[in-house]
């Protein structure tokens, strides 16, 4: 039984750790922004089902949730950064214009879904492309992690 619950819980974890992406549903790639723009930024992580596992009082319970009920969401982190001759690493954010808390909201399409309206700092050259990234900071059942991700544009 004490081999059965240690599967368990690593399986538990490992759903729920995977389960914590996040993407970029807007603006689309390539989008044409302006410095000073005002735009959205749609920032989604998907919503799946996985199952729980719990050995209690020597039997084995089996539940349904969602990712969203495996983890906690804190917060949000959005940056922009600019590509000159390169692009920078996906671990620079860039210039801050949106961090605050991060509360998505499930929709019909398998999304959690948050909107923020951000605006593209004025400092960034026309024509030049624009990268977009968000980094997500939630509660999981072992601990704090966190989910990068980029969308590239055109400014």
């Amino acid at each position: 039984m004490k081999f059965l619950s240690t599967i368990a819980v690593v399986t538990i974890l490992a759903t729920a750790t995977l389960a914590q992406n996040i993407a970029i549903g807007a603006p689309a790639k390539n989008t044409k922004v302006s410095p000073g723009q005002n735009i959205t930024v749609e920032v989604k992580k998907p919503v799946s089902y996985i199952f729980r596992l719990d050995v209690l009082d020597q039997s084995l319970h089996i539940s349904l949730q969602t990712s969203l009920t495996a983890s906690q969401d804190i917060a949000i982190v959005i940056g922009m950064n600019t590509c000159t001759d390169t692009c920078p690493s996906s671990s620079q954010l860039g210039q801050i214009v949106h961090q605050g808390p991060y509360m998505p909201q499930p929709t019909q399409q398998g999304f959690a879904v948050q909107n923020f309206t951000v605006q593209v700092p004025s400092t960034f050259k026309t024509g030049s492309q624009v990268i977009i990234r968000a980094v997500d900071f939630n509660l999981v059942e072992a601990g704090v992690s966190y989910c990068n991700f980029s969308r590239a544009t055109t400014g």
